[in-house]
């Protein structure tokens, strides 16, 4: 849970495991409380996640923004043109996601 009470700023996350029903699956659910905006810029939130125990996932991952189907996605790689700007690493390799995420190892 994050909470900032100076800003009024709260999160919390929710994680789900069950060794019965899910052997490789761990799901994790994410509430945000409305965030105050004290000027015309707005705010942008990320979630980030670490992975330890010498989890590798080959730097792909897999999103889901319009609930039709799971995309594969390659860090720094983009089918349609030659990636070769790494300047903007992060903005880069950012994609919306409302629905779903997920890595495999």
């Amino acid at each position: 849970m994050f909470h900032n009470e100076t800003t009024k700023e709260q999160a919390i996350v929710k994680v789900r495991f069950s060794p019965n029903y899910f052997k490789e699956i761990i799901e994790y659910e994410v509430e945000l409380n409305s965030l105050p905006i004290n000027n015309s810029s707005g705010k942008d939130v990320t979630v980030n996640w670490r992975l330890f125990d010498s989890f590798d996932a080959q730097g792909k991952f897999y999103t889901d923004s319009n609930s039709l189907a799971m995309q594969e996605r390659v860090v720094n790689f983009r089918k349609s043109y030659n990636f070769t700007h790494f300047e903007q690493k992060y903005a880069a390799n950012y994609y919306p996601v409302d629905s779903a995420i997920a890595v495999r190892d």
